[in-house]
C-alpha cells in the first residue's frame, strides 16, 4: 500500500492531511499492527467523504484482535454539530420509557408536517463485556462501564443518532456512533485531541518567513471557524468554556485565538467538545 497523502477540508474549515502511515502511528485505538491496508483505505475514504477530522476525535478507528474487523465510530457531538449546520434542521427531542427499556428521538425538519421518529430497545444495543469471577471469565456478558453507569443516557443517544441519520442521510451516511456499536468500550477510547503531525512540505513552509505568515493566517481562520461552528450547537455552553480559558466571545476573540499555542488550542477544543457532550446527557 502506498503512503500517498490525502488532503481535504473538514466541516469546520480545517485542512486535514492523512496518510496510511499517519493513521497507523497516531489514529488507531487498539493494536495498530493488526490493522489491514483495506481497513485503512476505508477509513481514509470515509474521513474525506464526510469531512471528518480524526485528530479532533470526530471519528475513531478501533481494532481489537486479528479475528475482528476494524470498527469506525463517530462521537455524538459530531452528529449534533453537523445537524446544526443543516439549514433544514429545527431541533430534536428525546425520551425514554419508565422502565428504561425503550428510548425514542424525534428530529424536526423544515417543511415536514411530522418529525422523523426512531425508537430503540435496550436489549438490542446495550454494550457488554466479559464477566470475570476470581480473575477468570465466567462465560457471561455484563454491561460495560458506560452502559452500567448511564443506561438511559446511552439508549437516548442511540435513538437520537439513528433519527438524525434517517432525517439527513447525505450528512450522516456511513456514520455510526460509539453508543450504537456495542462491541466498543467507549471508556477505553482516548478522547483527547492530538496534534496533527506535519508533512515535509509543511516543515519547509515553517522555515520560510513568508510561507509561515500565510500558514498562520490560515490557522487563525480555521480556529475562529471552529468556534463559530461550536456556537451553532450551544452558544451558552461554548461561551462558558471560553471564559474558563479567559477568552471573550467578541471581536477580540480572533486575535486571542491567533496567539494561542497549538497545545492550548487543542485543550480548548477538547473542553468545548466535552462540555457540549455533557450538556446533551
Amino acid at each position: 500500500m502506498n503512503n500517498e497523502i490525502v488532503k481535504y477540508e473538514s466541516m469546520t474549515g480545517q485542512e486535514v492531511q492523512l496518510s496510511p502511515d499517519i493513521v497507523r502511528q497516531y489514529l488507531v485505538n487498539g493494536d495498530s499492527k493488526l490493522i489491514t491496508d483495506q481497513e485503512i483505505s476505508m477509513f481514509l475514504a470515509l474521513c474525506k467523504y464526510q469531512q471528518l477530522n480524526p485528530f479532533l476525535r470526530e471519528i475513531y478507528l478501533v481494532k481489537y484482535g486479528s479475528k475482528n474487523p476494524a470498527t469506525m465510530v463517530t462521537g455524538k457531538e459530531t452528529f449534533l454539530k453537523r445537524a446544526a449546520k443543516n439549514p433544514k434542521y429545527e431541533g430534536h427531542k428525546t425520551g425514554i420509557s419508565e422502565d428504561g427499556k425503550t428510548a425514542w428521538a424525534e428530529v424536526y425538519i423544515q417543511g415536514y408536517q411530522v418529525p422523523i421518529r426512531c425508537e430503540v430497545d435496550y436489549d438490542e444495543y446495550v454494550g457488554t463485556k466479559d464477566e470475570y469471577t476470581g480473575g477468570k471469565p465466567s462465560g457471561k456478558k455484563v454491561p460495560n462501564k458506560m452502559w452500567a453507569s448511564k443506561p438511559k443516557t446511552m439508549l437516548k443517544k442511540v435513538a437520537l443518532v439513528q433519527a438524525l441519520r434517517e432525517a439527513f442521510p447525505a450528512d450522516f451516511g456511513g456514520l455510526y456512533s460509539q453508543e450504537e456499536i456495542n462491541t466498543v468500550d467507549m471508556a477505553a477510547l482516548n478522547v483527547t485531541p492530538i496534534r496533527e503531525p506535519q508533512s515535509n512540505s509543511q516543515k519547509s513552509q515553517d522555515n520560510s518567513g513568508s510561507n509561515q505568515k500565510e500558514k498562520e493566517g490560515d490557522s487563525t481562520i480555521t480556529r475562529i471557524n471552529y468556534v463559530r461552528g461550536a456556537f451553532t450547537a450551544n452558544k451558552a455552553i461554548v461561551e462558558q468554556v471560553l471564559k474558563v480559558h479567559e477568552l471573550q466571545p467578541d471581536k477580540t476573540l480572533e486575535p486571542e485565538l491567533d496567539k494561542m499555542t497549538d497545545e492550548s488550542y487543542l485543550k480548548l477544543v477538547h473542553d468545548i467538545e466535552f462540555a457540549l457532550n455533557k450538556a446533551e446527557e
